[in-house]
């Protein structure tokens, strides 16, 4: 026999889940040590970096177009809270960075930041050697420049250095006495961009040998599959320093690119005639010459001789002697 539901159970029934439907939990409270948003500003406006609070990290996307170095982040905290750390400028290769956030409760969060440099990949070189030809280089050259995609103009964001073949860097002088480094970006005839990092000088301490170049921009580095064979070569011009001494006192001749090697022969000459001078001492970038006491008064030009190659001489400015 069929039964009916009464009214009054029917009743019963709805009135007892509605008292459960209407049964409510209440979350636990946010802490207040929370990094609410992390900002960089730029020249045209901001860039938002990620924060995840399920795993604490904060990321941030960054176009290599901006070329920067370092960020300035602009964090924004949990009322009432503060960094634990100085917030100072990051540099963009540095992902170890931790914000420790203290709340207005007591409690403590920190975030990882993880940066992502958005460069152009891979970083090609333009070899100056290739499998039929090495390029040949003199030690302490000062103009020597380097053809890569690097995709910027600033000289800082740049590393050049050779590498022997032990495997030791060897890193390029930036800053000669010519004045900084410089990259000049150009066009090649299939329409590629290219960026010459040039005025770089090959430190003049090196020795003869095979040696890789090995570049870094940013986050990207690249070496060379031809090595490049460095030389002793001819110097050729010296640093300006022309100075008035007597009989028996000493001068200097320094450098101003190839390096100084092996110098066998240092003289005036005197009306035709070689007048030898007494070499001291020297190194790569200078020699340090007396002059003999007989030597006559007046102006003359030092000369030196390097090796096998052809005596070397300031030019147009010389060394007065005076009694």
């Amino acid at each position: 026999m069929k039964k009916l539901t009464s009214p009054t159970t029917v009743l019963f029934f709805i009135l007892l889940i509605a008292a459960g439907c209407s049964k409510t939990e209440e979350l636990p409270p946010l802490n207040q040590s929370r990094i609410l948003s992390f900002k960089v500003p730029t020249a045209d406006g901001e860039i938002i970096g990620a924060v995840d609070e399920s795993d604490k990290t904060i990321t941030l996307y960054l176009p290599f177009y901006y070329q920067f170095s370092v960020i300035d982040p602009e964090i924004k905290l949990s009322d009432g809270a503060s960094l634990l750390e100085e917030s100072v400028p990051v540099d963009v290769l540095d992902n170890g960075t931790i914000y420790t956030v203290v709340g207005a409760d007591h409690s403590k969060t920190s975030y990882t930041l993880t940066i992502h440099l958005q460069q152009v990949s891979p970083l090609i070189i333009t070899e100056p050697s290739t499998a039929d030809q090495t390029a040949i280089w003199s030690i302490g050259d000062n103009r020597i420049s380097i053809k890569a995609n690097f995709h910027t103009t600033d000289p800082t964001l740049i590393k050049a250095s050779l590498v022997d073949e032990s495997g030791h860097d060897h890193p390029f002088i930036a800053n000669t006495g010519y004045g900084p480094a410089g990259v000049v970006p150009s066009i090649s005839a299939d329409g590629k961009k290219t960026y010459s990092y040039g005025s770089l000088q090959i430190p003049p301490e090196l020795l003869p040998g095979m040696y890789h170049i090995k570049v870094s921009h940013l986050a990207l580095n690249a070496t060379t599959t031809y090595p490049v064979q460095l030389v002793w070569g001819r110097p050729a011009s010296f640093v300006y320093a022309p100075v008035t001494i007597g009989p028996g006192e000493t001068f200097t001749l320094e450098s101003a690119s190839t390096a100084i090697h092996d110098v066998r022969e240092a003289y005036f000459t005197i009306g035709g005639e070689k007048k030898m001078l007494e070499i001291l001492s020297q190194d790569t970038k200078k020699v340090i010459i007396r002059v003999p006491d007989d030597t006559p008064t007046g102006t003359h030009i030092p000369s030196i001789v390097c090796g096998e190659f052809e005596p070397s001489t300031p030019g147009w400015w010389g060394i007065t002697i005076t009694k």
